[in-house]
């Protein structure tokens, strides 16, 4: 290989330094950059330190919230559970986190209020919901039955039963959203509530029937087994055990 002549070798090595003089960033280039980055640590320090990461815990805690209920996502010590036996597992539950139905132009929704003029007595106890709202099994059980609740109607039911106990449970005037054969526990989602506007357009208060019957066939006041909130254990003692509720296996 040749020998570059002066200048050649000359311009040579003034090419490389100017590479290199690109490439690598200068004092001042460097100073600068820690500056920037040390400016970003403190100012996200300070942002943690005022409460931030808090606000990052409360902000994801808020979406866990807000999504849809999954099964088994209550406990016995949710006012709208109870644990009547005891062992730490929900059995029954208030289907819409409602109140019981009061007078309207149709009646009350309380067990054994007369209908149809004194012609028969209502069977189940029916609690507020508005249509859309998320509608939970009030027993844990297998899902037995979907059924119209009346013909020529949209409006629909879900049957279960407790094969522990033999209880039965019919919920109406749900949009189920979970199929026949499916094992549900108390208080887990089982559908929406349907519209009653159309069935009732004399201004019903919009809710669910819950009615409930023993191994027997006789029928159980659901009030005297299904949670009202803070203001059931208030009559009822403390939750995770309710006093005084009827026996389930007795003729009604």
């Amino acid at each position: 290989m040749g020998v570059l002549p002066c200048s050649g070798r000359a311009q040579k090595i003034t090419r490389r330094r100017a590479v290199k003089k690109r490439s690598s960033p200068s004092l001042s280039a460097t100073i600068a950059r820690f500056g920037r980055n040390a400016t970003l640590a403190t100012a996200v320090i300070g942002w943690a330190s005022w409460g931030g990461l808090d606000q990052i815990a409360a902000f994801t805690r808020g979406a866990q919230t807000t999504a849809p209920p999954e099964a088994g996502a209550n406990t016995p010590q949710d006012v709208w559970v109870v644990d009547a036996d005891g062992d730490g597992i929900a059995d029954f539950a208030n289907p819409t986190h409602g109140y019981i139905r009061g007078e309207d132009a149709y009646g009350s929704g309380s067990f054994g209020t007369v209908r149809d003029g004194g012609k028969r007595k209502h069977h189940g106890v029916d609690y507020i919901a508005e249509p859309g709202d998320w509608v939970e099994a009030p027993i844990a059980g297998i899902v037995t039955k979907h059924g119209y609740a009346y013909k020529r109607s949209d409006l629909r039911f879900i049957e279960i039963k407790n094969t522990d106990t033999g209880m039965r449970a019919r919920v109406l005037y749900v949009d189920a959203s979970i199929q026949e054969g499916a094992v549900v526990a108390a208080g887990e989602v089982i559908g929406t509530a349907q519209d009653l506007a159309k069935r009732y357009p004399g201004g019903i208060t919009n809710h669910v029937h819950v009615e409930l019957t023993n191994a027997r066939g006789a029928l159980l006041d659901p009030a005297t087994l299904l949670p009202l909130g803070e203001d059931h254990f208030a009559a009822n003692s403390t939750p995770g055990r309710v006093s005084g509720a009827i026996d389930v296996n007795a003729p009604s």
